[in-house]
């Protein structure tokens, strides 16, 4: 282990004092570069000892004096004997003005610690009773000058990267990970103090252990082809559940990252390893809490059927025997709030189905679709008084579910009659020019805004065109359309702007090839929190 800076100067100052027989003074710059710090001083003589022995713990000042500019200058001093002006000069420096009386102090030397044209400090002799340094004693300082600034800046650069080190370990050390180097041979050159609670053995055991002594032979077969291609220098993140001799079973996630020599060649692998067994065993409970709440919405839903059918029914005899007009009022109202009833619990089904079963359903049969949207506009047309135009070109026919496009259809138009604007027509166009492709747009003069138009098909959208009406319906209507239209391999988009209004466009493939999906297709937008929306 290396000696610190104080311990070694001290040593050249001991050295110094024996040869010379003199005082040896070393002092350091300070951080700020305003003072010297006196790291080590060394005297033979009683008689110096007693004027300068403050200097063992003095701080001096750096002032335009005799020590500032010849440290400074990053020049040697040589005064072999004081005189009047010398003394002068020297009492300067308030912390030798007590060696200046009487023949305490009659001559000294200095020479600065300079590396690179850095100063870091000095180094000073002093001698009294009229014995005077000469030219050959100032070329020695010098030289031991140089010779200590080189062991002082070697020794700084030292103290700071284990400062370093120590600061990058505890950080290590603090992180939930086991952190370890394997070297070439595949054997730990250094382990974070995790692989002492993970595996209940001090750093020290492991340090030029092979992996496979640690982990045990079940393990490292697993972990073997890993181990072997990142000191390939082949980068390798991986999953596995291990059997560890010594820590356990344990599911881990782990990533191996290759480094290199100078010349290149692979030098051995850092490895970061972490425990995910919680991680594996919270995620299958949430999943598992996920589809028992979407089990039981679609149990619930599907309950519901029978009692709503029940009221429905009713319904239908009491309109049929009731003779008041009022009753009969009251009971189309019941029966519109089963209806409304029904779709909802309609559409908490197919979103069920949807999340559960891989995507909705469909089963491909002959439909003309010009003849399908016929049907739905005149269903749409006799609960309201809006204007509902059909344009139909080219052939319309294909494979397709016929009933699932009919939900998509009513969906849309009965979203363009809600949410358009009041005054003008909804305009339903069906296009089978292509040979392959069928398109279906569905046109209304309203506008969405720029902040909801990317998020109307996520489930649960809802709004309405008034600000201070009430939103209908459960917000899956336009979710549930776009999931009926990839399960026909096809495509839906929106499109709107106060130029052109909106339009939602469907593109299906003439021969209908499923492709269900459970969820929004990827890539598809976060859903940001608005207050309103397009959809019923």
């Amino acid at each position: 282990m290396r000696a610190s800076v104080q311990s070694a100067l001290g040593a050249v100052t001991r050295a110094v004092s024996e040869r010379l027989g003199a005082s040896c003074w070393v002092a350091l710059l300070s951080e700020d570069e305003r003072s010297l710090l006196t790291t080590a001083f060394t005297t033979r003589s009683a008689e110096l000892g007693a004027r300068l022995g403050h200097l063992g713990a003095a701080s001096v000042p750096i002032r335009d004096d005799w020590l500032g500019r010849a440290l400074g200058e990053r020049r040697s001093l040589l005064v072999p004997l004081l005189d009047a002006q010398t003394r002068a000069d020297l009492a300067s420096v308030e912390a030798f003005k007590p060696a200046l009386a009487g023949d305490a102090l009659t001559s000294l030397m200095l020479a600065p610690l300079v590396v690179a044209d850095r100063a870091l400090g000095v180094i000073a002799c002093f001698r009294g009773g009229g014995r005077a340094y000469g030219r050959a004693d100032l070329i020695m300082l010098q030289d031991l000058a140089d010779r200590c600034a080189l062991a002082t800046a070697e020794s700084r650069s030292f103290q700071r990267a284990e400062q370093a080190r120590q600061q990058i370990e505890s950080i290590i050390d603090a992180v939930p990970f086991l952190i370890s180097y394997v070297d070439a041979s595949g054997r730990y050159a250094y382990v974070s103090r995790g692989y002492e609670l993970w595996f209940g053995r001090s750093r020290a055991e492991f340090v030029g252990e092979h992996v496979s002594e640690n982990v045990g032979v079940e393990a490292y077969e697993h972990l073997r082809p890993m181990v072997e291609a990142a000191l390939r220098g082949e980068r390798k993140q991986f999953e596995l559940t291990l059997t560890y001799a010594r820590g356990g079973t344990r599911e881990v996630a782990a990533n191996y990252l290759p480094q290199f020599d100078e010349s290149g060649r692979p030098a051995g692998f850092v490895a970061v390893i972490v425990d995910v067994s919680e991680h594996k065993v919270l995620v299958e409970s949430l999943r598992r809490s996920l589809r028992f709440s979407e089990e039981f919405v679609g149990m619930l839903g599907h309950d519901l059927r029978s009692p709503l059918n029940a009221i429905a029914m009713t319904c239908e005899i009491l309109l049929r025997k009731l003779g008041d007009p009022w009753a009969t009022k009251s009971v189309q109202r019941i029966r519109s709030s089963a209806d409304r009833m029904a779709r909802m619990i309609a559409q908490i089904l197919d979103f069920t189905r949807a999340r559960l079963g891989g995507g909705i359903p469909v089963r491909p049969a002959p439909v003309d679709l010009a003849t399908l949207a016929a049907d739905i506009v005149a269903e749409v047309r006799s609960g309201t008084q809006r204007s509902i135009s059909l344009e139909i070109e080219g052939d319309t026919r294909g494979q397709w579910d016929p009933d699932r496009l009919g939900q998509v259809l009513a969906n849309l138009i009965a979203n363009a009659v809600q949410h358009g604007c009041k005054d003008t027509p909804v305009c339903v166009h069906v296009s089978g020019t292509e040979a392959d492709s069928l398109r279906l747009t569905v046109w209304n003069a309203g506008v969405i805004p720029e902040t909801v138009l990317p998020f109307v098909f996520e489930r649960f959208q809802r709004g309405s065109a008034e600000p201070t009406s009430r939103p209908q319906g459960l917000g899956l209507g336009l979710y549930i359309a776009q999931q009926i239209v990839l399960a026909h391999g096809g495509a839906i988009e929106a499109r709107s702007s106060q130029a052109e209004g909106t339009s939602f466009c469907v593109t299906l493939p003439r021969e209908c090839t499923p492709a269900a999906t459970t969820g929004a297709p990827a890539g598809a937008p976060r859903r940001p929190v608005v207050t309103d929306a397009v959809e019923e």
